[in-house]
């Protein structure tokens, strides 16, 4: 259970991961994890009962039915 908590994204990060999340929550910017990101997804991980850390995890993925990379 806990490895859907793990940050796969930290904050400042590039990752085409973001702009898929961006793409989800329909809000614009490039691939970084900034701060208005950041406060955008702690609002929902807050609203989906997700510890609200700010960063992309597997359980924010799953509420924005974002499909995890295949690592």
């Amino acid at each position: 259970m806990i490895e859907k908590y793990i940050a796969l994204v930290l904050p400042e990060e590039r990752s085409p991961l973001v702009t898929q999340v961006r793409v989800a929550l329909n809000v614009a910017g490039d691939d970084r994890l900034d701060a208005p990101l950041q406060e955008i997804l702690k609002g929902l991980q807050h609203r989906y009962d997700i510890p609200a850390v700010g960063c992309i995890n597997k359980a924010t993925l799953d509420a924005l039915a974002v499909a995890p990379p295949e690592w």
